[in-house]
C-alpha cells in the first residue's frame, strides 16, 4: 500500500509541475501577446472611401502587444451602416482589382442610394477560402458591430480543404482521437503559448488544393451538405448573438462548364449534339445534356436548365452539392427572423439571358466578369435598401458606378483584370478565350505589368499553335519591352511548358532552364523536327558557361553542311550541337541507321548508344542495325566540330526501300 501511495505521489508530482509550468508560461505569454483577428490584415481603400478589403489574408495566431494595429481608422459613427461580406475570389473581385469586385460596387449603389448614411463596407473575401476560414472571419468582425453579413459562396465546394473538415469531424466520434481532436481546437482557440507554436510552424492561411480523389457518390455529398449545414448555423447563431442581420445568397457556378463526362471538364460542346426529347430518350447524364442543347437552341431555356441540372447532378458531385445547396439557402430565410436571401443566379440568368451563369457573364473559368460583379452588386442593394431603409432602389449606371469606385482608373483596371482573366484560361487549357481576352485587354493600356502577362501569354499561345508570324511579332514586343523586372515577374506567373522555356530562353531570361544568348526563333512549321541545343567549345564540363547553349531550335531534318558558314555566322569551328527527341518507326522489321559526319558523332536510341564516334576525322559513315516495334523511340544525336569541314546527317534503311533517305520530318517529333 505504501509503494501505491508512493507511485501515486509521484506521478501527481509529474503531472502538477510540467502543469504549474505550462501555467506560468501562458501566463506569461498573455503578458506579452495578444490574439489577432482578421481585421488586423485589413487595407483601407487607397481611394480614401470607406471601404475595407483583406489584401494579406496570411495571418498570425496571435503578436506581441506593441506591433498591433489600432483599429481607430475603422467607421464606428452613429450614422454609418457596416457590411461585411464573407467569400472566396469572386468576392475578392477576382482576376480584377479589389476596388472593382461586387462588395466595393455595392458600397458606391448604396451610398448613392443613401446619401446622408455612411455605407461602410468590409470586404473580408480570400481566395480559395474554406468554410472554416469565413467563420473565423465572421467571429473576428463581430467586434466592429456589422448591421449585415453577407455570405457569398461560389465553387469552393470542391476544394480538398472541405473534404479534411469532415475527416476531421468523422474523429470526433472516435473516443481517444475525439478528446485529442477536441482538446487541440479549444488550445489554439484560446491558449497563447499553443497559437505561437502552431505560428512557428504556420500562419494561418486558406489552403487551395483541387479534389482528385473518388468523391463522386451520394455518401460524400451528403457529408459536404452537413458540414455546409453546420457552419451556416453557426453562422446563424454568431449574427443572432451580435444582433447583425444575415444575407445568404444563391451559389453562383455554370452548370455548363460541367459536361457529363465523368472527370473531364474542358471536353468540347460539340461532343454533344443537340437531340429532340421524346419518350423513348434515355436519361442518362449524356442524353440529358444534349436534350438541353436542343431546348436551348429552340427557346426553352427554362426547360433547357432543367435538362442541364440532371445532366451535372447525375455525373458531379459538383452538380449535386451545388443544387442542394441552391435547395437550402432558398429556404433558410424561411426559417429565421435574422436571415436575409438574394437570389444572385436567378438575377443574372435574368440579365444576361441564359440557362445558368454562362459564358457570357464569367471572365475566366469560373468568376464573374465585371459587368456581372455590377449585376451582383445590384442584386445585393435592392435587397438591402428594401429591408432596411424600407424604400425603392434606383441604381446609377454602370460606368458611373465605376467611376465613382476607382476615379479615372477604370478603364486600366478592367483591362488589368481582363489579361489576368486571360490568363486564367490558358492556365485551364481554354486558349481561344485566353487570346480574345489578352487581345482586348492590351487594346486598352493597361498597366505595366499586365502587359507583359499578357504578350508572353499571346506568344506563348502564337508559338503552341506554331504560328511563326505572330510568334515572331510578340516576341520582338518582348525583347523590346522596357520594364525587365515586370517582364521576369510575369514570366515567373506561367506554368513550366516548352513553350515557356523556349520564350525565357529567347528572352535571355536567368531561369534554372539553360540560357540563350541567340534571339533565334524556333524554326519549324509544326511539331516535326527535333530540338537542337548549340554549345560553344567541344566537351560538356561543370563550367556553367561552356554548359549554356548560344542556340536553341527545332530542326525538321538533320541535313546540314556548315563548311563555309556554321550554324550562326560567327561560329564556324569547336562547338558541338544535341538533338533530342522521338523517331516514329511506321512498322515492325529490321532497320539501319546511318550517321555521316565530320567530325564526331554519337546516336543512341531510348538512352543506348548505337553509334560512337566521337573523334575528329573527315567525312565518315557509321551505321547500326536493329529490329524495332512500331511506334515512337526516344533518340539522341551529338554532333561535334573542331575544324575544317562540318558535315551531319541522320539517314536509315527502310524494310520496305534498300536505299539510304535523310529521315524525314514526319518520322521526327521534340515532344510527344
Amino acid at each position: 500500500m505504501k509503494i501505491f501511495k508512493e507511485i501515486l505521489k509521484r506521478l501527481t508530482l509529474c503531472l502538477i509541475i510540467p502543469a504549474f509550468l505550462l501555467i506560468l508560461i501562458e501566463f506569461g505569454f498573455r503578458i506579452f501577446f495578444v490574439q489577432t483577428s482578421l481585421l488586423d490584415c485589413l487595407t483601407f481603400s487607397e481611394y480614401k472611401q470607406p471601404y475595407y478589403f483583406l489584401e494579406n489574408y496570411t495571418n498570425p495566431r496571435c503578436q506581441r502587444r506593441n506591433s498591433v494595429k489600432t483599429k481607430n481608422s475603422f467607421n464606428n459613427s452613429t450614422n454609418s451602416f457596416n457590411i461585411v461580406i464573407i467569400g472566396g475570389s469572386s468576392a475578392a473581385g477576382y482576376p480584377y482589382d479589389y476596388h472593382l469586385s461586387f462588395p466595393s460596387l455595392l458600397r458606391v449603389l448604396l451610398q448613392d442610394a443613401n446619401p446622408n448614411i455612411n455605407i461602410c463596407v468590409y470586404n473580408m473575401a480570400a481566395c480559395a477560402q474554406t468554410y472554416s476560414f469565413g467563420l473565423k472571419a465572421a467571429q473576428d468582425v463581430m467586434a466592429i458591430k456589422p448591421d449585415v453579413l453577407i455570405v457569398y459562396s461560389g465553387h469552393n465546394e470542391r476544394y480538398e480543404h472541405n473534404h479534411v473538415i469532415i475527416q476531421r469531424k468523422r474523429l470526433r466520434k472516435k473516443t481517444v482521437l475525439g478528446v485529442l481532436y477536441k482538446s487541440c481546437n479549444w488550445l489554439e482557440e484560446h491558449s497563447r503559448f499553443f497559437q505561437f507554436a502552431l505560428d512557428i510552424k504556420d500562419k494561418y492561411v486558406p489552403q487551395k488544393n483541387l479534389v482528385l480523389e473518388n468523391i463522386n457518390n451520394d455518401e460524400r455529398v451528403d457529408e459536404m451538405m452537413e458540414n455546409c449545414r453546420d457552419i451556416s448555423e453557426q453562422l446563424i447563431q454568431i449574427c443572432k448573438k451580435n444582433g447583425t442581420k444575415l444575407c445568404f445568397s444563391t451559389q453562383v457556378a455554370n452548370i455548363r462548364d460541367y459536361p457529363p463526362e465523368e472527370g473531364n471538364a474542358n471536353i468540347l460542346e460539340e461532343a454533344f449534339p443537340p437531340i429532340a426529347p421524346n419518350s423513348s430518350s434515355n436519361r442518362d447524364a449524356k442524353s440529358c445534356f444534349q436534350i438541353g442543347r436542343w431546348l436551348l437552341e429552340n427557346n426553352r431555356k427554362k426547360d433547357a436548365k432543367k435538362y442541364f441540372l440532371l445532366a451535372s447532378d447525375k455525373v458531379h458531385y459538383i452538380g449535386r452539392i451545388h443544387t442542394k445547396l441552391q435547395n437550402y439557402f432558398r429556404n433558410i430565410s424561411n426559417k429565421y427572423n435574422n436571415v436575409l436571401f438574394a437570389d444572385i443566379e436567378k438575377t443574372l440568368c435574368s440579365v444576361f439571358d441564359c440557362s445558368s451563369l454562362g459564358n457570357n457573364a464569367i471572365v475566366d473559368a469560373m468568376h464573374p466578369n465585371i459587368q456581372a460583379n455590377y449585376e451582383i452588386a445590384k442584386c445585393y442593394a435592392g435587397s438591402l435598401t428594401k429591408q432596411f431603409f424600407k424604400k425603392s432602389f434606383k441604381p446609377v449606371s454602370f460606368d458611373l458606378t465605376l467611376k465613382q469606385a476607382v476615379g479615372t482608373n477604370a478603364t486600366r483596371l478592367i483591362a488589368d483584370g481582363t489579361i489576368e482573366g486571360g490568363f486564367v484560361n490558358v492556365q485551364v487549357g481554354r486558349p481561344d478565350v485566353a487570346k480574345k481576352m489578352f487581345l482586348i485587354g492590351l487594346s486598352n493600356k493597361p498597366g505595366i505589368y499586365a502587359e507583359a502577362k499578357g504578350l508572353i501569354g499571346l506568344a506563348l499561345l502564337f508559338l503552341n499553335e506554331n504560328n511563326n508570324e505572330q510568334f515572331q511579332f510578340y516576341s520582338k514586343k518582348l525583347i523590346n519591352f522596357n520594364d525587365p523586372n515586370a517582364l521576369e515577374d510575369s514570366l515567373s506567373c506561367y506554368r513550366g511548358t516548352k513553350e515557356l522555356a523556349t520564350l525565357k530562353n529567347l528572352l535571355n531570361v536567368n531561369t534554372s532552364e539553360n540560357v540563350v544568348t541567340s534571339t533565334a526563333l524556333f524554326e519549324t512549321e509544326s511539331d516535326f523536327g527535333l530540338i537542337g541545343s548549340y554549345y560553344n567549345g567541344t566537351n560538356f564540363s561543370n563550367n556553367s558557361s561552356n554548359n549554356q547553349p548560344f542556340l536553341v531550335r527545332v530542326d525538321n531534318i538533320i541535313n546540314f553542311d556548315w563548311t563555309k558558314s556554321g550554324p550562326v555566322n560567327d561560329i564556324i569551328i569547336n562547338y558541338r550541337v544535341q538533338w533530342k527527341g522521338y523517331l516514329f518507326i511506321p512498322d515492325d522489321g529490321s532497320y539501319e541507321i546511318i550517321t555521316k559526319s565530320d567530325d564526331g558523332v554519337i546516336f543512341s536510341i531510348n538512352d543506348n548508344i548505337l553509334i560512337n564516334n566521337w573523334v575528329m576525322h573527315g567525312i565518315e559513315e557509321r551505321n547500326c542495325k536493329l529490329f524495332l516495334k512500331k511506334g515512337w523511340r526516344s533518340i539522341q544525336l551529338d554532333y561535334l566540330q573542331l575544324e575544317g569541314d562540318a558535315f551531319i546527317q541522320l539517314l536509315w534503311k527502310t524494310p520496305f526501300s534498300n536505299s539510304k533517305t535523310i529521315i524525314p520530318k514526319e518520322n521526327l517529333k521534340y515532344t510527344l
